[in-house]
């Protein structure tokens, strides 16, 4: 199948509109966090300011997490759980990024203060 001139052109086009999306969407995005929520099995654990440097211990039935907030960025530091997947996610610093510990049902996600925690409205 040979492609014609106008194929080749709506090609260019999209992915011209994708790169611009891509771009618009995660580079020039500027969202200031200001929190890191800890959930355990669905229900808040913990709540951390992002701009202070701390550690905090989770402890859960079958183990723990230590999460590490330290220049902006939070990631688990250390866990004892059998697959180290969390630990190994490295670090997030912006609004929406997650972290999660399937084994222990821990997880760790940055907010921003001055959102709601609703996202969407559905009717």
């Amino acid at each position: 199948m040979k492609l014609k001139k106008y194929d080749i052109i709506a090609i260019i086009c999209v992915a011209v509109i994708v790169i611009i999306s891509y771009i618009t969407v995660n580079l020039l995005r500027n969202d200031e966090a200001d929190t890191v929520v800890i959930y355990v099995d669905g229900k808040i654990e913990k709540k951390l300011d992002l701009n202070k440097n701390q550690e905090y211990k989770v402890n859960v039935d079958n183990g723990y997490n230590i999460i590490r907030i330290k220049d902006k960025k939070a990631k688990i530091k250390e866990s004892d759980c059998s697959n180290q997947t969390c630990v190994n996610m490295g670090t997030i610093s912006k609004d929406g990024q997650t972290l999660i510990c399937l084994p222990h049902k821990v997880e760790v996600t940055i907010v921003s203060d001055d959102k709601s925690e609703v996202d969407v409205i559905a009717r």
